[in-house]
């Protein structure tokens, strides 16, 4: 392939390069395998009554199931410990090894630890309430909206924040 050249354009910057055959044909492949799987993914989501109803496409509901799909749809599909859930429950479990930042704009939060692990507690609710099974170090001032605090002397800080809703720590 020969170097990149940079060419300005009404619409922003623009590169381009020449490829030679079989590099043409290498990139040719792997966008038809690409767009074949999104095809693919298309044709078997499950069927939609308000798309039947307005005509309007919708696509697939599930997240994706496998690794490239996961890499190729990175908005859709998100780690459990990433999760900004609009409403209903949000349940997690596991112990953290790195930071979780868990949001929900009006359902709870069901957070499943064990009781061995070690992480730093910020947890808030608007009107709902905040209850643990574990034994919490606090910090700070005692609010029933708003928690912090350590459990087994602390580790990754687990932030949990919802509108409305309650949140369990077990």
């Amino acid at each position: 392939m020969r170097k990149w050249k940079r060419v300005e354009g009404a619409d922003g910057p623009r590169f381009r390069s020449a490829l030679a055959a079989h590099e043409a044909d290498l990139l040719r492949s792997l966008v038809t395998s690409m767009l074949g799987m999104l095809d693919d993914r298309e044709s078997s989501s499950p069927a939609d009554e308000l798309e039947e109803i307005t005509g309007m496409k919708t696509g697939n509901s599930r997240p994706p199931e496998d690794e490239t799909m996961k890499r190729l749809l990175p908005d859709f599909y998100r780690a459990q410990t990433d999760h900004p859930a609009g409403s209903g429950t949000l349940e997690i479990s596991g112990q953290p090894t790195s930071p979780w930042k868990l949001e929900t704009g009006s359902g709870d939060i069901a957070l499943q630890v064990g009781s061995s692990a070690r992480f730093t507690l910020d947890a808030q609710t608007g009107s709902g309430s905040i209850k643990t099974d574990l034994p919490l170090t606090m910090r700070g001032s005692l609010d029933k909206h708003h928690v912090n605090g350590t459990v087994n002397g602390g580790g990754p800080t687990i932030k949990a924040e919802t509108g409305s809703g309650d949140i369990r720590i077990q």
